[in-house]
């Protein structure tokens, strides 16, 4: 298991995908169209957390993999067009302003059994979250949890 997932317990399974680059529209091509969960995390910054430091800044999951990343991808190169006046003119997701700040990777789970995607990004938060104290700089708020 790469270091970048120390947050998860040594019995957690591999990840199934891994996207090197992803602005680069050819990275998706492996990517299923299959339910999953995904971290985002920055390939040389760390961010400061109450436990320690990460370089995950953000966790999600969706019904679509393939087409959830290649929206996130979307997202932050129209963002890597503007200014910064079009940027502080409407606000945008923080984990595009991360990913467009901090070069990153991808990696993917697909689920598994009969697990959803909001459950597997649940505990791929709450691994997180035991560990940091803290959910990833980019997630927002707790509305994860029901």
């Amino acid at each position: 298991m790469p270091r970048i997932l120390s947050f998860l317990p040594d019995d957690f399974r591999e990840q199934d995908g891994i996207i090197q680059s992803p602005l680069n529209r050819d990275a998706y091509e492996d990517v299923p169209t299959v339910s999953g969960a995904y971290i985002f995390y920055a390939k040389s910054q760390y961010f400061v957390y109450p436990r320690g430091k990460s370089k995950v800044f953000y966790i999600g999951q969706s019904v679509n993999l393939y087409n959830r990343l290649r929206g996130h991808a979307d997202a932050v190169i129209r963002m890597s067009d503007m200014d910064d006046n079009q940027l502080t003119a409407d606000w945008h997701w923080s984990r595009y302003q991360y990913a467009l700040a901090f070069p990153c990777k991808i990696i993917w789970y697909k689920n598994k059994g009969g697990e959803t995607p909001s459950s597997l990004e649940w505990k791929l938060i709450d691994y997180f979250y035991r560990k940091h104290f803290s959910m990833p700089v980019a997630n927002g708020a707790f509305n994860y949890k029901g």
